[in-house]
């Protein structure tokens, strides 16, 4: 049986241009570059909180759950649904297809709501599944901070030997708090963006953070969560063109 969706859509849509181009289209004072790691591409988010969101599929891909995804990924109406572009979409190591909307709670209106819910409607029953991410949620100010720090971390890293002391360091702490009182904040956290060690990204960063020592992707099913899919309906469909 082939995959839902199939593999070769798949690998155009990573591959293919993002439908909206927010660097040419954006706001200055909105828009904001993201590195985007499987790719080795720059991508940009259109307001703070795409940023987050794009902050947090981002250290899930270094941390190994999940295995590509990207800003403004195709249009519905390539596939027969309505004229609507995802801010995001996402493809675990499950090879599970999650799309994402983000929105500012306050903005998220009745009429937004009923339509996301036709997106919804249209797109979990082709293999999708479909969630809404908002400041009130997912994109908390206690995540918004720790995905920041640890962005922040990848761009400005300690030396190699630093973060080998701190890894070692952290096979015996219990609590980030451990390693500040040795290292301090800007070398621990840079540990931390290149995996030196773990903790839940969706909790906020402090002293008392305990570190994990089974990493696992459990700590992050709230994020994403399992949809249903029909195999031949991808079948009949011929190949879009951007």
């Amino acid at each position: 049986m082939k995959a839902v969706p199939s593999e070769a859509w798949r690998n155009e849509v990573f591959s293919s241009p993002e439908r909206i181009n927010v660097l040419k289209n954006g706001k200055s004072t909105t828009r904001h570059p993201v590195a985007v790691g499987w790719s080795g591409q720059i991508t940009y988010a259109n307001g703070g909180h795409e940023r987050i969101a794009q902050l947090i599929l981002e250290q899930l891909w270094a941390e190994g759950l999940v295995r590509r995804w990207k800003a403004q990924p195709f249009n519905l109406k390539e596939i027969g649904g309505p004229d609507a572009v995802p801010d995001l979409l996402a493809e675990l190591e499950s090879r599970a297809l999650h799309v994402i909307q983000v929105k500012a709670k306050r903005f998220l209106t009745e009429e937004v709501t009923a339509r996301f819910d036709l997106q919804r409607a249209f797109l979990e029953p082709k293999g999708f599944t479909f969630h809404i991410w908002t400041n009130a949620d997912i994109l908390s100010s206690q995540t918004s901070h720790t995905v920041n720090e640890l962005e922040r971390g990848r761009r400005y890293p300690a030396s190699p030997e630093m973060i080998a002391t701190i890894k070692a360091a952290a096979e015996k702490a219990c609590t980030v708090g451990d390693l500040l009182a040795q290292f301090g904040w800007d070398d621990v956290l840079s540990a931390a963006a290149q995996l030196a060690f773990h903790f839940n990204i969706t909790q906020p960063i402090h002293e008392s953070t305990p570190l994990l020592r089974h990493h696992s992707s459990s700590h992050y099913a709230h994020l994403f969560t399992r949809g249903s899919a029909t195999a031949n309906w991808w079948e009949t469909l011929a190949p879009s063109k951007v």
